[in-house]
């Protein structure tokens, strides 16, 4: 019997599962980062104490000056319900929560799955059900975190954001002058990218590979 196909297939199999964990691992960091991150927008304000203000989905950190050519500190500040919080920014704290919780979700079956093949355990189907729902998972994660930070930062750059200051928050809206595109956008489609990158992987493990239905116990067997 000529085993060289075999372990040909075993070690191709080995090296896609684990580059769609490392992807998927770093699309759950990624994601993380961006959901506790305070650069989902950049604000520059004509205030000399509070030039500059960075804004999260949760918090807003600025840098506070004491002088007029020193900075002193950087001040972070909880949103509450005093805070006018935009509606996308409501919708965006849900859609990159989601993710958090599907992605731990895929890495954990998909890491069982890679033990139980590792192993040679005779669980097939289990194996194929993990990676089917894995990928799912990945996939709806993709999609909610890439529309999470397009749409804030969509609704940001165009002025359509409806984001109001405490009354006695000490700079004022009307005072902004300049904004940037925070590093939770790029970020974000990265952790999109990972996540729907890791997700097609284990799919096409699934249903997309010609050996689709070879499992190492038959291999075992066969021989």
């Amino acid at each position: 019997i000529n085993l060289q196909p075999i372990m040909t297939f075993k070690i191709r199999k080995f090296l896609l599962l684990v580059t769609a964990l490392l992807f998927a691992f770093l699309g759950w960091f990624l994601c993380i980062d961006i959901a506790s991150s305070v650069f989902w927008r950049v604000w520059h304000f004509s205030n000399w104490r509070i030039p500059t203000m960075w804004i999260g989905l949760w918090k807003v950190c600025y840098l506070q000056r004491y002088s007029e050519f020193k900075y002193t500190t950087t001040v972070c500040v909880k949103m509450d319900s005093n805070w006018h919080i935009p509606t996308e920014f409501q919708y965006c704290q849900d859609m990159i929560i989601l993710p958090i919780f599907l992605q731990g979700i895929g890495l954990i079956l998909s890491l069982g799955a890679f033990l139980i093949i590792s192993r040679n355990e005779p669980f097939p189907r289990f194996v194929d059900a993990c990676h089917v729902i894995a990928g799912c998972c990945f996939i709806i994660s993709s999609v909610s975190i890439g529309i999470s930070v397009t749409w804030s930062t969509y609704m940001d750059l165009s002025d359509q954001t409806t984001m109001q200051f405490p009354k006695d928050f000490p700079v004022y809206t009307n005072q902004l002058v300049r904004k940037e595109t925070g590093l939770a956008f790029p970020l974000g489609i990265s952790s999109a990218t990972c996540s729907l990158t890791s997700g097609t992987f284990f799919l096409c493990e699934r249903y997309c590979s010609k050996f689709d239905q070879v499992h190492p116990q038959n291999i075992t067997s066969e021989v």
